[in-house]
């Protein structure tokens, strides 16, 4: 996941790529790329407190190359953050919102988002929201071989299984 934040970023031309989640208006940030000296790029924050609530709201890519000329030089997110330019989409896995994926840079863009950046950003996110599902279901898989397992082994007498060709497993 990591990997492919730094390649997006690197396309777009931004400093810091995020994946994260949003739980109960909480902006959670799981997978960063950022440069080494920022340190709060895993924090937690309320979800308000970042560019992520617009992108979190919006069907379409969220972004701007300058907040003042956007009006959001009083947001948050640019004055405590220093952030000035800006691209978000969010994040589905399974049919429901998991949370956004976003890019930002400490400099000001000379141009607006393309619409190839754009659909880049979208298709990174689908991407994103496919690997999520993806290990949550192995994980889930996983525990759940676990669980039969503990299951059988807690039983007084032997269990044998048989394939659908009627051969034990």
């Amino acid at each position: 996941m990591t990997a492919v934040l730094e390649l997006a970023k690197e396309y777009l031309g931004l400093e810091r790529g995020r994946l994260a989640e949003i739980v109960d208006q909480t902006h959670i940030p799981h997978h960063v790329a950022v440069p080494e000296d920022v340190s709060a790029a895993t924090e937690q924050r309320p979800l308000d407190e970042t560019f992520c609530e617009r992108a979190a709201t919006t069907a379409e890519p969220f972004g701007f190359r300058d907040p003042s000329a956007a009006g959001l030089a009083d947001h948050p997110a640019a004055e405590q953050r220093g952030i000035e330019a800006y691209i978000g989409v969010p994040v589905y896995v399974d049919g429901e919102q998991y949370g956004t994926l976003g890019f930002a840079s400490t400099d000001r863009r000379a141009d607006a988002f393309s619409e190839s950046e754009e659909t880049f950003v979208r298709i990174v996110a689908q991407w994103a929201g496919k690997e999520i599902s993806r290990r949550q279901n192995r994980r889930q898989a996983r525990e759940e071989r676990q669980r039969l397992r503990q299951i059988t082994d807690l039983l007084p007498q032997l269990v044998f299984a048989k394939d659908e060709s009627g051969t034990f497993i």
